[in-house]
């Protein structure tokens, strides 16, 4: 959407208080949810007294500072605060809420806020009472999920390729809950699946180690697609070796999260926040008793064991509800009532839980909702949607058919979401008007039920490739594999065609296969899926695009053809390492791809999420074609020069230059320092931001000789130091980087994108060969620099008087000093030599360094050559 937008949006998201960087509800003193805790990354209920203790004696009994309402007050302060500091600019701001967040959205409009032009909501969940003619507690969940079973059972009826054989549409949920009922009561029913299943759970109840087993995965999208085919294993009469090998790797996949795992702040549900919302505002009060819910348990088959749930709610509340007082439960809190009054940690309703949902105005609502949504089911959406949400501008309530939760109209969690996305950017873009939208999709689908009653109806709009209904065990569109095919088979021609053939709105016979392009209005074809979106959509599973994958195969033809459909070059994939097409080209070791990327304005200085430019990609793994080209291409200039550290024992060295650019903007470049010219990567290398100065002894621009190193080594008596100012760069301190090939260390520097090894900083200096050498390399260095040329401001003194010679004194040159007088290490020059190599005994570099050799092939001593066996630490006193 930000693409479809241009990116003239600003997007922010905020920590939910009590979760993230906001004040992290937790108890802390009871050492619950802590490193090293029995519960890991839960409480358990034997530990949730002490915890409730903790709470409330931080809180003083407030439960309710982590009320929905005032999370919605944060919201509101941040919004208008936000906006007010752009006063003199006008912007449209839009709130987007999916989940939860559409329960936190709903709060806030009953706050009102000023600003908002239109509220965005998916996943709806919405707050009912028993005054509503529905249920949308979470002590209603199992009840409430009926709806989207028995639409996913009846889509697997229709779809001759669902594995699950049921017979009927119309008696879907009945035919599998009397498989339930098969397999509990005869153990002759059961499979070995079945029965390795129950092993597992340790539950003599077939069907309720099924329902345990599925009933979080069929909400999943991403597993949705394989429970036909696991409950086909479970139910049928035996399972042969394959069924049951492939059975086992289900097992092992959807095996739950170690539950001992430490917990992470930022990223991790706060399931003390979670339980102490759930407990006040999401379950019903009376609660249920236990016979109604372990009945609504039993009349689905895809139902959530609801016992955990119950019990959290009796200990959150205090056990005053007499549903806890039910012996099944209380003999789960013996632990907890031992506490004497039990402590509980909820809040009462406010006003706002009842109160109406009305929009202001100026402000309208865009509603979304998918048919096989098992977490918030379609028709919480149609019920605020007609019922509980009043006023406004307007308000439109989006349907899709095979949507999941919060996936728009996606099958599939990691497909795309075209249709959503471009519903939402079009109400972004026309600011929340309607009755806009109302005409653009009628231009769109052309259906004339949409101003009658306002609810998109997916099927009219159907922005899918294939003729006939999607199957929801597919990823991908058989006019994209074919695509795919052709990049991977290096089939350049045939990919030529394809894409022609889709531009052109035809049809292109491939063998037998026929590739369906013409199901695609024209308009809704030229809307979502245009040739550049359809070559830039990331594959589901390789989270690449094509030109992505062309360019790791190193086809430069291919990328050629792609780039001339339209192929964006510098889209990120969906790894964690965030790698362009560039970077791809760079571990390719093409120069081909690299050079069409780069007249297709590809970016040479895109970084992932490593910090690495595609020249740093190329000299890690030992891509010496790429490394050079990208070298000389980015090269500002090169040239002999002399370095050392400002150490007293360091040595100068003779090193081969490269200033490399690092960026568009000009602020900073690399100084890349090699043995010699025709070396692919750098020994070391340092990163220089241009313009920094400071006062220190520096290196003089004039005292330079063509020969500084003497005949033992030193640095030699004509060229010396001067107490200036620092108009050269010859005292200026930079992050000093040695690259070696050895793994990568993740570390965090705002002064280095490379993450080769942990930086040191060096205050180095540099001796230009020659006086006009120098001038150059000033020129770039600081764009400011100037010659320092001071003239006395008097004539010199004429002084007439003698003084008598006196002989000098004599002076002995003293013996050079050995190898172990000086204190840096000889492989990096940045730490001090900590270190000694077994068996030979010389202290030759730091730990560091020396532990890095011996895990080569052939460690040997810096000093001797002889073999390394193994590194001692050395202390000096």
């Amino acid at each position: 959407m930000s693409q479809m937008l241009k990116k003239f949006v600003t997007v922010y998201t905020l920590d939910h208080r009590g979760t993230g960087k906001s004040h992290y509800l937790t108890c802390r003193a009871a050492q619950a949810l802590q490193k090293g805790s029995s519960g890991g990354n839960s409480i358990l209920f034997e530990d949730m007294g002490d915890c409730l203790k903790d709470l409330n004696y931080q809180y003083q009994h407030h439960a309710e500072i982590f009320s929905v309402t005032n999370a919605a007050m944060d919201l509101k302060v941040i919004l208008e605060h936000t906006v007010e500091l752009d006063a003199p600019f006008h912007v449209n701001v839009f709130v987007y809420g999916y989940s939860y967040g559409t329960f936190l959205i709903q709060r806030l409009i009953q706050l009102e806020p000023k600003y908002v032009t239109g509220y965005i909501l998916e996943g709806i969940d919405v707050p009912t009472d028993r005054y509503d003619p529905i249920n949308s507690a979470d002590s209603n969940w199992n009840s409430a999920i009926q709806e989207p079973t028995r639409r996913f059972l009846q889509d697997c009826v229709e779809d001759s390729t669902c594995p699950l054989k049921i017979g009927s549409t119309k008696t879907a949920v009945q035919e599998l809950l009397r498989m339930y009922h098969y397999v509990d009561k005869d153990a002759g029913f059961r499979s070995s699946c079945l029965t390795k299943l129950m092993q597992y759970y340790n539950n003599e109840k077939a069907s309720e180690s099924i329902r345990q087993f599925v009933f979080d995965k069929v909400a999943h999208p991403s597993y949705r697609k394989h429970i036909p085919l696991v409950l086909k294993y479970l139910l049928q009469t035996d399972c042969d070796v394959n069924e049951l090998n492939e059975f086992q790797h289900y097992l092992n996949l959807w095996r739950s999260p170690n539950e001992n795992s430490t917990v992470d702040q930022v990223r991790d549900d706060n399931t003390l926040l979670y339980s102490v919302i759930v407990t006040s505002e999401r379950w019903d009060r009376p609660s249920p008793s236990y016979q109604e819910l372990l009945q609504s348990y039993r009349d689905g088959p895809f139902s959530a064991p609801f016992e955990y749930d119950l019990i959290n709610f009796c200990i959150f509340t205090g056990a005053q509800d007499k549903v806890c007082e039910d012996p099944r439960i209380r003999d789960q809190l013996k632990n907890f009532t031992t506490f004497k009054p039990p402590p509980s940690f909820s809040y009462p309703l406010d006003v706002y839980f009842h109160k109406d949902i009305i929009l202001p105005d100026t402000t309208s609502a865009l509603l979304l909702g998918g048919q096989l949504d098992f977490q918030t089911p379609f028709y919480f959406a149609k019920y605020l949607y007609e019922k509980k949400l009043r006023g406004g501008r307007g308000r439109a309530l989006i349907e899709f058919d095979y949507g999941a939760h919060c996936c728009g109209e996606s099958i599939f969690s990691v497909e795309e979401a075209p249709c959503r996305d471009a519903i939402v950017t079009s109400f972004i873009q026309k600011r929340g008007d309607i009755p806009k939208l109302e005409r653009w999709y009628q231009a769109l689908s052309q259906s004339p039920s949409f101003g009658l009653k306002r609810i998109i109806d997916y099927k009219a709009m159907d922005c899918r490739n294939a003729p006939v209904k999607k199957s929801m065990f597919t990823n991908l569109s058989r006019l994209e594999r074919s695509l795919w095919k052709s990049v991977k088979q290096c089939q350049t021609e045939k990919l030529r065609e394809h894409l022609h053939a889709y531009r052109n709105g035809k049809m292109v016979e491939s063998g037998s296969n026929c590739i369906p392009i013409m199901d695609l209005f024209c308009s809704v074809r030229a809307m979502f899926a245009s040739v550049p979106q359809l070559l830039n959509r990331h594959h589901g599973r390789r989270k690449m695009t094509l030109l992505m994958h062309a360019c790791k195969l190193g086809d430069s033809e291919a990328v050629r053809v792609l780039i001339e459909f339209g192929a964006d070059v510098n889209l990120v994939d969906g790894f964690f390492q965030g790698n362009t097409a560039m970077h791809y080209a760079a571990d390719a070791d093409s120069i081909a791809c690299i050079e069409l990327l780069c007249k297709a304005n590809g970016n040479l200085f895109a970084l992932n999420r490593d910090g690495h430019l595609p020249i740093d990609i190329a000299r890690l793994h030992r891509r010496e074609a790429v490394a050079q080209y990208l070298t000389v291409k980015l090269c500002l200039h090169s040239g002999w020069m002399y370095v050392k550290s400002r150490k007293l024992h360091s040595m100068w060295r003779k090193r081969w230059c490269v200033a490399i650019a690092c960026d568009t903007s000009d602020h900073e470049f690399e100084m890349a320092f090699y043995r010699s010219p025709k070396d692919s990567s750098p020994i070391a290398n340092s990163i220089i931001r241009r313009g920094l100065r400071s006062v220190t002894y520096c290196y003089s621009s004039i005292t330079v000789p063509e020969r500084i190193f003497d005949e033992n080594g030193s640095l030699s008596r004509g060229a010396v130091f001067m107490n200036t100012m620092a108009t050269t760069f010859m005292d200026k301190q930079y992050m000093f980087q040695s690259i070696y090939p050895v793994e990568i260390q993740p570390i965090n520097s705002e002064f280095s994108r490379h993450k080769y090894r942990p930086l040191s900083r060096l205050e180095l200096i540099f001796a230009a060969t020659s006086s006009e050498e120098r001038d150059l390399w000033m020129r770039l260095w600081d764009q400011e620099w100037c010659e320092a040329s001071a003239q006395p401001s008097a004539p010199a003194l004429e002084c007439d008087e003698k003084f008598d010679e006196v002989s000098k004194p004599t002076f002995y040159r003293s013996s050079p000093t050995s190898s172990r007088s000086m204190k840096e290490c000889v492989i990096c020059m940045a730490a001090k030599k900590t270190a000694a190599c077994i068996p030979c005994g010389h202290i030759a570099a730091c730990m560091e360094c020396l532990d890095i050799m011996l895990t080569s092939n052939h460690p040997e001593c810096p000093i001797c050559r002889s073999v390394v066996t193994a590194t001692i630490k050395v202390y000096e006193c």
